[in-house]
């Protein structure tokens, strides 16, 4: 809201900065709204769904930091040869002191990080060395590309969740937003609005409130604020003024719904 109504709109240049702006706070109002229509265990459970994971399977934040942190030392310290052989000894040395079923979390971590790709393997003579690329060799590293993958694997699915959520589902704690914040950011594309726009119409009718007049407007209005072609024609006054008055309607939904 803030660089929307900071936007100069007497040359071209400005025009493009407002259309961006408006087609921002758009999308952001249309995933408030998905999020207002699921409580904390649906989103985790449709995150989960979204990753293909069984109900529960999702890592609790002490795991994920224990598991990410002995993938780093066995690697640097151990001699790994492959990815059946990381998977094994950091599920032997996880079980050792937690005493459950660990395996999924393990291999589900290490098959993400291999997606990225996080490893290369090293042959010598005639066996193999599995090693972290330079760049993923520090916690730190190695743990922002892993919760980067998770975020994006969800939002190419559909799914949403504030910044705090994921830090609370992430950390166990909500105030890792600023870590979170520029992971969502970088990821939010040109069509991320249009999937976003495909989610709330699916939480509308699953909520039942398919019948709201109001609801069904703020489609019709998200779909004009996600039009490419607003920044073609952005040098005419009448986009101007219909994006103010599209937006307009937006907030005002927004207010009345939230009373």
């Amino acid at each position: 809201m803030f660089s929307l109504l900071h936007s100069q709109y007497i040359n071209n240049e400005g025009f493009l900065i407002f259309i961006q702006a408006a087609h921002n706070l758009g999308e952001n109002v249309c995933i408030d709204f998905i999020l207002h229509y699921q409580s904390l265990q649906e989103l985790k459970n449709n995150l989960e769904s979204a990753l293909g994971l069984q109900q529960g399977q999702f890592p609790e934040p002490a795991i994920e930091e224990k598991i990410l942190k002995l993938i780093i030392l066995l690697i640097k310290c151990s001699g790994i040869s492959s990815e059946q052989h990381l998977m094994y000894s950091v599920t032997q040395l996880v079980q050792r002191k937690d005493q459950k079923n660990i395996q999924p979390s393990v291999e589900y971590i290490v098959r993400l990080l291999l997606d990225v790709p996080c490893f290369e393997i090293e042959q010598v003579g005639e066996s193999s060395s599995m090693q972290l690329k330079p760049a993923f060799q520090k916690y730190e590293s190695l743990r922002r590309v892993y919760d980067s993958k998770i975020i994006e694997m969800a939002m190419q699915c559909g799914f949403y969740m504030p910044p705090e959520q994921w830090s609370l589902l992430l950390y166990g704690y909500t105030t890792n937003e600023s870590i979170i914040d520029p992971i969502i950011d970088k990821l939010l594309t040109k069509t991320s609005f249009q999937t976003a726009i495909q989610q709330y119409k699916k939480i509308v009718l699953l909520s039942g409130a398919a019948q709201s007049q109001d609801l069904n407007d703020l489609m019709k209005h998200f779909q004009f604020l996600s039009n490419d072609n607003l920044a073609i024609d952005a040098s005419g006054a009448s986009v101007l003024t219909s994006t103010l008055d599209m937006l307009k309607r937006v907030v005002s939904i927004l207010n009345k719904l939230k009373k």
